[in-house]
C-alpha cells in the first residue's frame, strides 16, 4: 500500500454556458456561442438555438460542463490511471494538503479532506482512464466533486466498480468519444455496480455501460440527473436504475435492460420529511430518449411513489410478449435489436435489414419510434 502525490499541469475546457434567471438553470453549448445585448436583452446563439433573457432577470451565468485532457491534467485535478492488477494516482500540487490517496493493486482510495469547500481548493476533479479486472475506485467526501471517465473499463469482483460516499452533488462526466465499462462482482452485500452517497448528475457526450451483478446497476442515495450522455444498463440483478429523491432527464440517451426487478424505481431518501421539494419521489423526463427492454424483469418499467411529469423527450417501455408494429419511413437508416434488447446492428434502411437479417422478430428503433419488426 502506497500514497502518491506529484505536481501535474492544466488544460480545462468547457463545453457549455450555463445562464440563472429565477433560480433556473438554462445550459447552452458554446459551439460558436455569441452573446449580444440590446433593448436591456442578453441574445444568446450557438450554432443550434438562440436564447434571449431580460438583463435584470439575469442572476449569474457561469461555464459549465469542464472535461480536463487526462495527459495534461491540471490544478484542483486527480488523474488515476488503471492498468491491469495496478494503479497509478496523479494529484496536482495545489490540492496536495486537501487529497489522501492509497493504492493496493488496482483498489483506489481517496479521501477528500473535510476542509475542502469554495475557499479552500473549490470543487476537484477525479479523472478516471485504463483497464482493470480487479479494481475499484473509491472516494470519500464532503464537498462537491467532479469524476470524469475518459476511457474506463473498471471490474471490481469485492464490490462496486465506483464507491462515492460523497453526501453533495457528484457529476459524472463521460468525456465526449469515449466508452466506459463499470461492472461489479456476484452474489455481495453492496447496493450496485455504481454506488453513490449523495446527488448523481450523469453528463458529458460519452457513454457509460454498466453491469450489476449482485444489486443494482446504478445506485444513488439522493436524486439522479441526466443529460446529453448515453447510459446503457446492461444487467442488473435487480433494478437497472435506483434512486431517493426524485430522476431527472433533461437529454440523452438511457437503455435498460436484463435487470430482474425495475428498470427505473425512485424512492424517497427520507420519510420524515414534509413538504420538501427535493424529496419527491418523482419521475422527471423534460428531453432525451428511456427505452427499458421488460424481458424477464419481475417488476415495472419505472417505479416511482411521488408524481411522473413528461414535458419532452421518449420513454419506451417493451415488453417482449407486446411489442406493436410501427411505421418506418424506408429513406432512413434503423437500428435494430433482439425481443432481449441485444443490438443487432445500424442498417441503411428497413428494406436493408429485411435482406441481411434472417427471419423473425425484431425490435426496430428509427428516430422516436420503437416497435416490432417482422421477417417472414
Amino acid at each position: 500500500m502506497c500514497s502518491v502525490l506529484t505536481e501535474v499541469r492544466a488544460r480545462v475546457e468547457y463545453s457549455a454556458l450555463t445562464f440563472v434567471v429565477a433560480d433556473t438553470e438554462y445550459s447552452l453549448s458554446t459551439d460558436k456561442l455569441e452573446l449580444t445585448i440590446a433593448d436591456g436583452k442578453l441574445i444568446a446563439v450557438n450554432a443550434s438555438e438562440t436564447r434571449e433573457f431580460a438583463v435584470e432577470d439575469l442572476q449569474k451565468m457561469y461555464f459549465s460542463d469542464a472535461t480536463t485532457t487526462a495527459d495534461v491534467a491540471g490544478d484542483t485535478t486527480v488523474v488515476v490511471t488503471y492498468s491491469g492488477n495496478t494503479a497509478s494516482v496523479t494529484i496536482a500540487d495545489n490540492i496536495k494538503s486537501y487529497v489522501s490517496a492509497t493504492i493496493s493493486g488496482a483498489d483506489v482510495n481517496i479521501i477528500q479532506a473535510s476542509t475542502v469547500d469554495a475557499t479552500t481548493s473549490g470543487e476537484i476533479t477525479y479523472i478516471l482512464t485504463g483497464t482493470s479486472t480487479d479494481g475499484s475506485f473509491y472516494m470519500e467526501g464532503s464537498y462537491k466533486a467532479t469524476i470524469e471517465l475518459q476511457g474506463l473499463t473498471l471490474t471490481n469482483p469485492d464490490g462496486p466498480a465506483l464507491n462515492i460516499q460523497n453526501g453533495k452533488r457528484v457529476k459524472i462526466s463521460s468525456k465526449s468519444g469515449t466508452t466506459n465499462t463499470l461492472t461489479d462482482g456476484e452474489n455481495g452485500d453492496w447496493k450496485g455496480a455504481f454506488v453513490c452517497k449523495g446527488h448523481s448528475e450523469f453528463q458529458g457526450k460519452g457513454t457509460l455501460n454498466v453491469y450489476g451483478h449482485t444489486a443494482h446497476g446504478i445506485w444513488s442515495k439522493e436524486y439522479i440527473e441526466q443529460k446529453n450522455c448515453t447510459i446503457n444498463v446492461l444487467s442488473a440483478v435487480k433494478d437497472g436504475v435506483h434512486c431517493g429523491q426524485y430522476f431527472s432527464m433533461a437529454s440523452g440517451e438511457l437503455n435498460i435492460k436484463g435487470f430482474g426487478s425495475d428498470g427505473i424505481d425512485v424512492g424517497i431518501k427520507d420519510s420524515t420529511l414534509v413538504n420538501d421539494d427535493t424529496d419527491t419521489g418523482s419521475f422527471f423526463q423534460t428531453g432525451g430518449d428511456i427505452t427499458i427492454w421488460m424481458a424477464g424483469a419481475a417488476g415495472e418499467g419505472v417505479e416511482y411513489v411521488g408524481q411522473m411529469s413528461r414535458t419532452g423527450g421518449t420513454l419506451t417501455i417493451i415488453d417482449a410478449t407486446s411489442v406493436e408494429s410501427v411505421s418506418l419511413q424506408e429513406e432512413l437508416p434503423v437500428d435494430i435489436y433482439t425481443l432481449l434488447g441485444l443490438s443487432v446492428g445500424r442498417y441503411a434502411s428497413p428494406q436493408e435489414a429485411r435482406n441481411i437479417l434472417p427471419k423473425g422478430v425484431y425490435v426496430v428503433r428509427q428516430k422516436t419510434a420503437t416497435g416490432k419488426l417482422i421477417i417472414p
